[in-house]
């Protein structure tokens, strides 16, 4: 439609962006001069589940987000398999993936393909379509892992609300994610449309289970403090209060 970068630039007197990725996606076609950063404050409340991923049989993995192309669900499930071809664990590693299919036709079909992917990889036993879930905390208490494979994710409410809740996330290291990840503080990167190092981070990421847990504290710690409501209603404010002073 009209709404292009330029058509926003000419008509904003200030541009919010939610993260610094999205940003430099501005930065090419417009000037930086009305561009500023105030990333998504998250109503979630830090609920850390306890771990005991190394003293049982299943390893279980979440992926969340709408069944689109953009959300990449192909990869978490490619890593699956290919996790168990090698034998890179010893447990039943079994992925849940929350989300609904968008109507629209043009993207719709790619939950179909993702089921049919899971046929071909004879995954039927350990890949479950959650469809859209009404309650993710209750949800994720019974998982162990959270995966964000975005090939471009904006900002990451799901990488927040995860580390929040007190599981390892294991992210594309592209988008916004690295902005909200510190590879192996609060988190894990892998590159992004490698399935094999995705699945290579998985096993790593439960291999040592004082480290994993390190990790768990200081995203719960980090999540926690950062990317709050309040943190982004004071942003945005000191922004509005900048223009109406320019108008005066």
């Amino acid at each position: 439609g009209r709404w292009d970068f330029r058509a926003i630039y000419d008509a904003s007197d200030r541009i919010i962006l939610i993260s610094h990725a999205l940003e430099r996606q501005f930065a090419e076609r417009v000037p930086e001069d009305k561009l500023t950063v105030s990333r998504n404050g998250i109503d979630y409340d830090s609920v850390a589940f306890a771990f005991d991923g190394l003293e049982k049989d299943t390893l279980r993995l979440l992926v969340t987000g709408r069944l689109v192309p953009d959300k990449n669900q192909e990869e978490a499930i490619r890593a699956l398999a290919y996790i168990r071809e090698n034998s890179l664990t010893d447990k039943n590693v079994v992925l849940h993936i929350a989300g609904s299919s968008p109507r629209r036709t043009h993207v719709g079909g790619y939950a179909k393909r993702l089921k049919s992917l899971v046929e071909a990889l004879d995954l039927q036993d350990a890949v479950i379509f959650e469809g859209e879930v009404a309650d993710m905390r209750e949800l994720r208490r019974h998982m162990d892992i959270e995966l964000m494979c975005a090939v471009r994710e904006t900002f990451g409410r799901v990488t927040v609300e995860a580390m929040r809740s007190g599981l390892m996330v294991i992210g594309s290291d592209t988008g916004g994610t690295p902005e909200i990840i510190q590879d192996g503080v609060t988190g894990c990167l892998y590159r992004q449309g490698d399935y094999r190092d995705l699945a290579e981070t998985i096993v790593r990421a439960v291999s040592d289970i004082d480290r994993y847990n390190e990790i768990r504290q200081n995203a719960i710690a980090y999540a926690s403090t950062h990317f709050t409501v309040e943190q982004n209603c004071a942003e945005i404010y000191r922004v509005l209060a900048d223009c109406a002073r320019k108008t005066e």
